[in-house]
Order: structure tokens, then C-alpha cells, then sequence
């Protein structure tokens, strides 16, 4: 209907698949400090239901993906040669 706002919907569990398919992925691009990292921002409340939907806003505040990735990658700079093409393939969204 008209107006209406469709919230897309996933659970901690389906996040934390994502999250390991990207940790595999970018490992030898981020190192141990960007694993680290993206560890330290992971979190599962006590009270959370692991398997209950919840709006991707509220998932992303606890199961960093994506852009939290890419973030790491601009930590580097584009100076950084080893990580030059893929931070510009993600700017360009190739990846």
C-alpha cells in the first residue's frame, strides 16, 4: 500500500552467517586488527532471542557487516597499496 514502510527483517543467527562469510573473505585484507575489531563490535545481548527477527537497524547495531568492513578498509587509505584496488572497487561497488 501506499505509504507504507516494508522493514526488512533477519535474525542475530542469519547476521552472524553473513558475518563470517565476509570475515573469510576480507581476512587478508583487514589483518588481525581488523578481525579484532570487528569481534569487539559483535554482541549478543542476554534477553535476545537468537532466532527471532528483528528489524536489520536494531541487527546492525550489534553484528557488524558490510559497511563495517569497509570502514577498515578506509582506515588504510588509499595510499596503502595492498588495499588500493579493493577499496576502490568497493567505493565503485564492484564488491
Amino acid at each position: 500500500m501506499k505509504g507504507e514502510m516494508t522493514m526488512v527483517k533477519m535474525t542475530y543467527n542469519e547476521a552472524m552467517l553473513i558475518q563470517r562469510a565476509q570475515m573469510a573473505y576480507y581476512r587478508q585484507r583487514i589483518g588481525r586488527v581488523g578481525c579484532k575489531a570487528i569481534h569487539k563490535g559483535t554482541m549478543c545481548p542476554e534477553h535476545l532471542n537468537p532466532n527471532e527477527l528483528l528489524d536489520v537497524v536494531e541487527i546492525n547495531k550489534i553484528v557488524p557487516r558490510g559497511a563495517d568492513f569497509e570502514n577498515l578498509f578506509c582506515r588504510f587509505g588509499p595510499n596503502d597499496p595492498t588495499n588500493y584496488d579493493l577499496h576502490n572497487a568497493i567505493r565503485r561497488g564492484l564488491l
